[in-house]
């Protein structure tokens, strides 16, 4: 009877050590981006779930705002926080590299975006490389032991945001080689004292959840359009699940397998309401991203690589959407014509327009 009573005791212990453990290991994550990093929020709830109930998380976004512009306009100062059990504020007093320099942040994920001029050279101008060395080295002055991803922007489906194209745009499986991982090489390279840069590989994942469903093999999804909401350029819950999964299993190395699949509070720019996907669907999520994680060489999970040189294929294009069709100001609003676009200057006098990709 002795022995029972300590073995249970010995078990309470443990798994008392296990919460502690996971408390301890807790982050401070700030995600900075644009639209595409609301959808990042379901990260958020799985943590939590799993375990990391002391986490910090906070994030900026601008709608449509490449990296570029967020690293050349100071006046981008609000950070949104949620912290300590889903405490919220906002903070608006400084610009975000002063943020990544007074805070001791453990992961900062950086949102490139290509369709708004983020690309390896700028003549004359901001690179979203000038950008992402900016912002990484205002985080390792705050915390030199700081994680700094560089976080792919999904793909659109269509000629967002005339959705009814039916093709990929851009080519996001040559912007993984061509631009994000090169970006990578770039800061680890500037930075060889600080933990090496890493990619959260969306494109990939992306691609495998496309060919899955070509192949009649995604249980969950009745088609690779699943992944959209009805402007074909934001996610669905689906496509947010699969991104928080991603970004869950890469930021805290784990397999994923068995993380939650309902009950999401977090996702930013709608009313709160709670929300979920199939435990089929997730399943699926789970085996795509834990596979892709395995072989991809910059995710910091499987197989990693050093600094490569630089990659030699041609910049990205830095085509503006065109004026007119369905275009949106900076606070989401539906723009009649182009003089309602919203125009945001940078110090250097390039300028990015306001419209698409935002709520």
């Amino acid at each position: 009877m002795a022995r029972t009573r300590t073995a249970a005791q010995t078990g309470t212990i443990l798994l008392l050590a296990v919460s502690i453990a996971l408390a301890a290991a807790g982050r401070k994550c700030i995600f900075l981006g644009n639209s595409l990093t609301d959808e990042v929020y379901g990260t958020q709830d799985i943590a939590e779930n799993a375990g990391y109930t002391n986490c910090t998380w906070a994030r900026h976004m601008t709608p449509g705002t490449p990296l570029w512009l967020l690293w050349s306009d100071e006046s981008m100062k609000w950070v949104e926080y949620y912290a300590n059990n889903n405490q919220y504020g906002v903070a608006l007093d400084a610009p975000l590299a002063q943020r990544l320099r007074d805070t001791a942040w453990d992961v900062v994920t950086l949102q490139v975006y290509p369709m708004n001029g983020d690309g390896l050279s700028s003549p004359g101008g901001v690179s979203a490389v000038d950008a992402a060395r900016g912002f990484a080295a205002a985080a390792y002055q705050g915390n030199p032991n700081c994680q700094v991803y560089i976080y792919e922007s999904h793909p659109v489906y269509g000629d967002y945001p005339t959705p009814h194209a039916g093709t990929i745009n851009p080519p996001y499986m040559t912007n993984d080689t061509n631009l994000y991982r090169p970006i990578a090489d770039s800061l680890r390279r500037s930075f060889p004292g600080n933990p090496p840069a890493l990619v959260i590989p969306t494109n990939p994942v992306w691609q495998r959840m496309r060919e899955l469903v070509e192949a009649n093999n995604a249980p969950g999804l009745s088609g690779y359009l699943d992944l959209y909401s009805a402007d074909q350029g934001h996610a669905s819950a689906n496509g947010r699940y699969l991104i928080a999964a991603l970004f869950y299993a890469t930021i805290y190395k784990s397999d994923p397998h068995g993380i939650m699949n309902t009950g999401f509070k977090h996702l930013g720019w709608t009313d709160g309401t709670a929300w979920s996907v199939s435990s089929t669907f997730a399943q699926t999520v789970w085996d795509v991203v834990w596979e892709t994680l395995q072989t991809y060489p910059y995710d910091g999970v499987g197989t990693s690589v050093s600094a490569q040189p630089r990659a030699s294929a041609a910049p990205v294009s830095r085509a503006r959407p065109a004026s007119g069709g369905s275009l949106f100001d900076i606070r989401g609003r539906r723009c009649e014509s182009a003089r309602s676009q919203v125009v945001v200057r940078a110090a250097d006098g390039r300028t990015a327009v306001m419209a698409g990709w935002v709520r």
